[in-house]
């Protein structure tokens, strides 16, 4: 169904940390969904990585043209790289005209997860955190939006990839939900003043990916790390009522974005959505 929505449409994707997991399946499947020709700029830290995803996308979606950003966002202000994204975003906007743009934010960081909350003390730490999940990702969605208003793109999508913890607490994980809960009161401000956006907080479910694995690994709860064991199926725990894969995840989301019917500037979990 979301392949008949776009069918002869050409179509900008912008996916953050795209290099592996779920932000390389939004990649894929948005490639195998969107007419020839679509245009796609993925950013990530490991170039060798996005250079495979590139391939990837252009065996999906003939004559696309890819472009790659080697980015780590904690590094976004620097003058290299916000060069590089002001020199490709020109670019693209000297292209026709698309129809629909899809800014997909996904890359992020897990934080400090082998302390409790009372043993974050390092400010310097804080600010790191804040700065690639929350400040940086606001300085790029609105650099994005700077050069793709509406005269280049009729409809403008903007997934922030959120989570359960943004709005329920659990062992280990409180400066990880701390900036996603911020990212989402960000969204739903930004969709407020802007009712020409789509904007949606799209929270994944726990889905098998290195992140995944991390916290299996180095959290402090023993409660957690049980829970986030690989296929893990321990309604108990609370955090995971299963875990999935991204093309799981991914395939629920592009159906929900095909329906557009979610309010702007709201939040929907891979479980409560139909």
């Amino acid at each position: 169904m979301f392949r008949m929505v776009l069918q002869h449409r050409r179509t900008l994707t912008i996916v953050t940390g795209a290099s592996k997991g779920i932000g390389k399946e939004i990649a894929l499947q948005m490639a195998c969904t969107v007419e020839k020709g679509s245009a796609f700029l993925i950013t990530a830290r490991s170039e060798s990585a996005l250079l495979e995803v590139k391939s990837q996308i252009r065996e999906r979606c003939e004559d696309a043209e890819v472009w790659i950003v080697v980015c780590d966002m904690g590094n976004f202000n620097d003058e290299t790289v916000l060069s590089t994204f002001d020199q490709i975003l020109h670019e693209i906007t000297e292209k026709e005209q698309f129809y629909t743009m899809f800014l997909y934010h996904n890359c992020g960081t897990v934080g400090i997860i082998n302390k409790k909350a009372s043993q974050l003390c390092d400010g310097s730490q804080w600010r790191r955190e804040f700065d690639i999940n929350v400040v940086n990702m606001i300085q790029f969605n609105n650099m994005v939006l700077k050069y793709i208003g509406e005269q280049v793109s009729l409809r403008r999508f903007i997934i922030n990839i959120t989570s359960l913890l943004a709005i329920q607490a659990f062992p280990s994980l409180v400066q990880y939900g701390v900036t996603k809960a911020a990212r989402e009161a960000f969204f739903r401000g930004l969709a407020c003043e802007e009712p020409g956006l789509r904007i949606l907080s799209y929270s994944p479910g726990p889905v098998d990916t290195d992140m995944h694995d991390m916290v299996a690994e180095q959290s402090y709860d023993p409660a957690i790390r049980a829970s986030f064991q690989r296929h893990a199926d321990n309604e108990d725990a609370g955090v995971n009522r299963k875990t999935l894969t991204a093309q799981e995840t991914v395939n629920k989301l592009l159906g929900i974005i095909q329906k557009n019917t979610f309010e702007s500037g709201s939040r929907i979990d891979y479980f409560d959505a139909e």
